[in-house]
């Protein structure tokens, strides 16, 4: 039945409307697949300096070469994940990927790619090993090794880097080499091999033997035997007495070494040295220490050839920054040079039987010799030459006449300079009118007197111009008048107090062209024979002078003398400190003779020339007696407002009669001081002779700090 059933079924539906004729039924519609949305993934990249290939979703590849915001080409169907991850890293680059996961819901823009250069570690390995190996890396960066296997710098470097590795030190007793040292980093460095292998050559030197002392002025000689295996020596120093040394010249490639220009007046609390000897290997311990004798490095000089020449070191200057020393006797000057930290003599000059030159030297070189005892028309009516300094050392440029010759004027007996050689001052200190000073200033590399100044209120006998000086700007003069009487402090008129002494100040008006006086000084309480103004000295500005008066009691003692320390506030100049003599002994004459202050106003020297003490050295014992007027020099350095003692000064050959301190100069840093002492008595001649010979009476000397 059923299989009649369906051919009947057929037949119906084709009979209502099956096919083309009318009644059929319409064909089905076409059902279209609903629409899905698509979205853009991307973001942005920082740090790229290369190229980097991005991937979304393990197949849509981006290459990207420069920084900023970036987009894949293919979206990413509504609702379906993306995945972006690093394809391939740029070259000496590491990028990471932030953001990179999520579900397309919209645009996605928060991808962030971040790319830092990448670094690699630097090393190797190392074998036989059984001390400490000291690597370096490009010279920097340094590495100890102290056991065999691998190691790393603590350095990585960038892709593309170059890497140099040395050996630094050799272990103890080893001689290592290294292979793959060098080269470009481009992974991992860990080719680097280090090899060592026993090799007694290699051992730090021995402890070597103390080194040995000599000297010369303001000089330590160290010398030492050589060490086999030594490439190179350590000096060491102790200026503490701490048992402990620090490096104080390094790399020293011969056994010996000079240390110079010494500043004597300023000792550490010991000059004490080490040696340590080393090579490519380290250095040896230190050696047992030598302590120097500084008395030993205090410059001794004398004529430079062996005659009957006296009073050697009655005049002395120094130039400024100390490398010239001029030192007067009787009719010759001797000239010592320093050159590379040494002193040699450099050159005599003679001059007329009978006079005593006095030397000044400027910056340039430019000496001043006045003559004191010097004759010409009239006995001792005094002479200044001027010479230049030459290649081949000094030569006569000028002479200057006193320009009213008179009978015992010593013309020149006491002079100043100029730091830039262009104004000098030249007393003339007897006269009718009790004394007078002369200006000289260069115009064009001519000189010409500019002016001659007598005092106001003339005292016969008052030896107006002792002591005569000039500040180094040639601004300011200061002179003596030992002899002067007025016991007034105003009154230049009075003469009631015998030889009470004055000192007078002059400034130059520039505006007048002219010199006047700014000053007339007195000490603050005047004394009969006090002799105020028998010594001078000036600072470079002119702001502060310092006068002397050898014959001021002190606590009772008579004659032991006193200095003053004026100082120029608004153009007019007050007493800002008295100084004593500090060890006050009858006729120490402290501030009566040689007296020098530094430029700046900052370390003053003051003679004693009756000192007694029979000391020596710097800091010797003051209060040790026996050796009437051996003289010294004390030492005085401000501190705040006020000079306070710092060093007492006596020859390294104290002896009586020495007169150590008869003139003093000091270089414009304060680190040498040159003393003369007419007194001393040794026959040596030239620098560093027998300082112990006192076979010729007076000969004199000078000394150098």
């Amino acid at each position: 039945m059923g299989a009649a059933l369906l051919p009947s079924v057929t037949a119906a539906l084709v009979a209502c409307g099956g096919g083309d004729g009318a009644g059929s039924l319409p064909p089905p519609a076409t059902v279209q697949p609903p629409t899905s949305a698509s979205y853009a993934i991307g973001g942005t990249v920082g740090g790229l300096s290369g190229t980097i290939v991005l991937r979304n979703n393990d197949r849509d590849d981006l290459t990207l070469t420069a920084d900023g915001a970036f987009v894949f080409a293919t979206g990413v169907t509504a609702g379906n994940p993306y995945a972006v991850t690093v394809a391939r890293q740029p070259d000496g680059q590491t990028c990471a990927v932030s953001a990179g996961l999520g579900s397309a819901t919209a645009n996605v823009t928060q991808v962030r790619v971040v790319c830092a250069a990448q670094t690699f570690p630097i090393g190797g390995t190392v074998s036989g090993l059984s001390g400490t190996l000291m690597l370096r890396n490009n010279g920097i960066d340094e590495l100890s090794v102290s056991a065999n296997g691998r190691f790393n710098f603590a350095q990585a470097l960038p892709y593309g880097a170059a890497y140099e590795v040395t050996l630094r030190t050799q272990p103890l007793g080893q001689a290592c080499t290294l292979t793959h040292a060098n080269g470009t980093v481009t992974a991992p460095v860990t080719s680097i091999v280090a090899l060592c292998v026993a090799d007694p050559l290699t051992l730090a030197p021995p402890i070597p033997a103390p080194p040995t002392m000599a000297y010369a002025p303001k000089s330590f000689l160290f010398s030492w035997p050589a060490i086999g295996n030594a490439s190179y020596y350590r000096l060491g120093e102790d200026p503490g007495a701490t048992g402990s040394f620090t490096v104080l010249a390094d790399n020293l490639g011969s056994t010996t070494y000079a240390l110079q220009e010494l500043a004597l007046t300023q000792p550490p609390a010991a000059w004490r040295y080490a040696l340590q000897a080393c090579n490519a290997n380290g250095c040896s311990p230190w050696s047992l220490p030598v302590t120097a004798d500084a008395k030993q490095a205090i410059g001794y000089f004398k004529p430079e050839a062996v005659t009957d020449i006296r009073d050697f070191g009655q005049g002395v200057a120094l130039s400024p920054d100390g490398s010239v020393m001029a030192v007067g006797a009787s009719a010759t000057l001797e000239l010592f040079t320093r050159s590379a930290g040494q002193w040699q003599w450099a050159q005599t000059l003679s001059f007329q039987v009978g006079s005593y030159p006095r030397p000044v030297i400027s910056d340039d070189g430019t000496l001043l010799v006045g003559m004191f005892g010097h004759d010409g028309a009239f006995a001792d009516q005094g002479l200044v030459q001027v010479f230049s300094r030459t290649p081949s050392g000094w030569t006569q440029s000028d002479a200057w006449n006193p320009p009213a010759p008179r009978y015992l004027g010593n013309f020149g007996a006491f002079l100043g300079i100029s730091r830039d050689s262009t104004v000098a001052v030249v007393g003339e200190y007897a006269s009718p009118s009790g004394g007078s000073f002369h200006v000289y200033r260069k115009t064009g590399g001519i000189w010409a007197r500019e002016a001659t100044i007598e005092p106001e209120h003339p005292q016969r006998g008052g030896l107006f111009g002792v002591q005569a000086k000039i500040s180094a700007d040639a601004s300011t003069i200061v002179v003596g008048a030992q002899y002067e009487r007025s016991g007034s402090l105003t009154d230049e008129t009075d003469t009631s107090m015998a030889n009470a002494g004055a000192a007078f100040v002059y400034g130059y008006d520039a505006g007048a062209d002219a010199w006047t006086k700014r000053a007339y000084l007195k000490a603050p309480l005047p004394g009969v024979d006090d002799l105020f103004g028998a010594s001078t000295a000036i600072s470079g500005d002119g702001d502060t002078v310092v006068i002397g008066a050898r014959n001021k009691s002190v606590g009772g003692v008579l004659r032991a003398g006193v200095a003053y320390v004026f100082r120029r506030h608004a153009g007019a100049y007050t007493l800002a400190q008295t100084i004593p003599a500090p060890q006050p002994v009858p006729n120490a004459a402290f501030g009566g003779f040689g007296m020098a202050l530094t430029p700046d106003g900052t370390v003053l020297a003051i003679a004693a020339l009756g000192d007694s003490s029979n000391g020596t050295g710097v800091d010797a014992d003051p209060t040790q007696g026996a050796a009437p007027t051996a003289g010294a020099v004390h030492l005085y350095r401000l501190t705040g407002a006020q000079f306070a003692h710092t060093r007492y000064l006596k020859a390294p050959n104290t002896g009586s009669g020495d007169a150590f301190g008869s003139v003093i100069d000091i270089a414009a840093d304060g680190r040498t001081i040159a003393v003369g002492a007419t007194g001393e008595s040794s026959a040596a001649s030239g620098i560093g002779g027998d300082q112990a010979d006192n076979s010729s009476t007076s000969r004199g000397a000078a000394y150098l700090y």
